[in-house]
């Protein structure tokens, strides 16, 4: 179903061009674009789709995210990101002594990166087909080595980053009194399946910078960042799926698609460093 737009598709891709904000000089060898998207809401959902848990999850971005939503309902329902980013970003509900933290307030700043950077050089990248349900970290994990992605793609930091670019694998103290939790979801696609949780398969991380043959479509790298104001001190903290090291994202792309195929085409493939979407 189709969404129709409130100004003229040529207006609309003008708009984006130029909303696009000029980066720093000492960054303009990084690819691709930030989307700033304040928690949303909170809502009860299977991690992965196969029936065995509801838990409670964080969304960010799309504003109409739950069970019943499809991609026309989540367009049109709004959204915390840039208006073009009506997707929806999505991580288990974090609790400190056994009382729920959100993920905003007072120098909150809950980001996600859209970047090609785990990619060889002249990559061509192809934008996420509508629909596309991706998934990042296990949140069935029975011990920190059950989730293979731990301190790499999945990991946990400082707001103010973590000195020597550390990636953790549990929440540490910190002097800001806020912790971030980091999820980068892999790119290569088999080209057929576009939801992970009915086929777990469908999108797998590069090695080497190469996407394999058996899943030759290179996607943007999308790297969720979220903030929780626990204090200085990250003791005794839980997750909605259980310890720690049961941090997982989600993704799914509701993105309003021409938007969408005009920043991966000006920023990925344009090899442009087009700075946070929409300032």
């Amino acid at each position: 179903m189709s969404v129709r737009l409130g100004i003229s598709g040529t207006a609309l891709m003008l708009l984006l061009v130029l909303s696009l904000s000029p980066p720093p000089a000492s960054a303009r060898a990084v690819h691709g674009w930030i989307d700033d998207c304040a928690w949303s809401h909170s809502i009860r959902m299977d991690p992965d789709g196969q029936g065995r848990s509801i838990k409670l999850h964080d969304v960010f971005g799309a504003r109409d995210l739950r069970p019943a939503s499809t991609v026309a309902s989540m367009r049109a329902g709004g959204t915390t990101c840039p208006a073009a980013d009506t997707a929806g970003y999505w991580a288990p509900a974090l609790f400190k002594n056994g009382h729920r933290v959100l993920p905003k307030g007072s120098g909150i700043r809950n980001q996600v990166y859209y970047r090609d950077d785990n990619l060889r050089a002249r990559t061509t990248v192809r934008a996420f087909p509508p629909g596309m349900e991706i998934t990042a970290g296990n949140p069935h994990a029975a011990t920190a080595s059950g989730n293979p992605e731990l301190g790499s793609e999945v990991y946990w930091g400082c707001s103010n980053d973590t000195p020597g670019g550390t990636k953790h694998t549990h929440p540490i103290s910190c002097r800001t009194g806020i912790i971030s939790l980091h999820v980068g979801f892999p790119n290569c696609w088999d080209g057929l399946h576009v939801s992970m949780t009915k086929t777990p398969n469908a999108v797998v991380y590069p090695h080497d910078g190469r996407c394999p043959s058996t899943h030759a479509v290179a996607l943007p790298r999308v790297i969720e960042r979220w903030e929780y104001p626990v204090g200085t001190r990250s003791r005794h903290i839980r997750l909605s799926t259980g310890p720690t090291f049961t941090a997982y994202g989600g993704f799914w792309n509701t993105w309003k698609q021409r938007a969408l195929r005009k920043l991966v085409t000006t920023c990925l493939n344009g090899n442009r460093n087009c700075g946070v979407f929409g300032r």
